[in-house]
């Protein structure tokens, strides 16, 4: 990570998209404090430790966990709790990523991508509630034992509704402007050879002389 006035530059993981992390202290955030505890992160020690901050953006973090201020400098890092496992069989296919994990204690199955509610995470197939993890990424508590991964980024039902909507809407419009658009008047048919004068010029005739 380097810094080049006001732009900031981050590597690369070189593990991989998952990996096995802590989660140790919450962080009730909202969007104005997010920047400043995850910038405090990126500078601490608890990178290098793989400690993570769950940052709570919408207050579902689990109420057992130690709290501090967005504000607040950041505690010590917590000691190791021991190996945490490992990550194999990484995949990717679109926008579709996969993982075995060998877990073996409780801790979270880091994602490496920006937290989002459209991407959906499965735990051996089963949908997961996701957390937000400093600096930004998304995470899953797991606990021991072997696991598949699975995420996904899925656009939800309601925007598909609302593009349908939309659709529908600008259907009716030109239907209501085609409505309101007079027909254009059919063009005038080509003289009568034999009479020499057009079929509404003879008709005009015809009932003039009937009167």
């Amino acid at each position: 990570m380097k810094d080049f006035g006001r732009f900031r530059v981050l590597d690369a993981p070189g593990e991989g998209y998952f990996d096995l992390v802590d989660a140790p202290v919450v962080v009730p955030i909202d969007r104005h404090t997010f920047y400043g505890i995850a910038d405090r992160w990126l500078h601490s020690d608890w990178l290098a430790a793989r400690q993570y901050l769950w940052l709570d953006l919408k207050g579902g973090a689990p109420s057992g966990l130690p709290r501090i201020s967005a504000a607040a400098p950041l505690p010590p890092v917590p000691p190791p709790g021991g190996n945490r496992g490992a990550v194999t069989g990484q995949q990717q296919a679109g926008q579709v990523y996969e993982a075995e994990l060998d877990v073996t204690r409780h801790c979270m199955a880091l994602f490496r991508m920006t937290w989002h509610p459209d991407w959906v995470a499965y735990l051996d197939g089963v949908p997961q509630k996701t957390a937000m993890l400093s600096p930004g990424f998304l995470g899953v508590p797991v606990s021991p034992g072997r696991h598949r991964i699975l995420c996904r980024y899925q656009v939800g039902f309601w925007r598909v509704y609302l593009a349908v909507a939309g659709f529908l809407l600008v259907g009716l419009m030109v239907a209501a402007e085609w409505r309101r658009t007079p027909a254009a008047p059919l063009p005038e048919p080509p003289p009568d050879p034999a009479h020499g004068e057009r079929p509404t010029e003879r008709r005009r005739r015809h009932e003039g002389g009937r009167r």
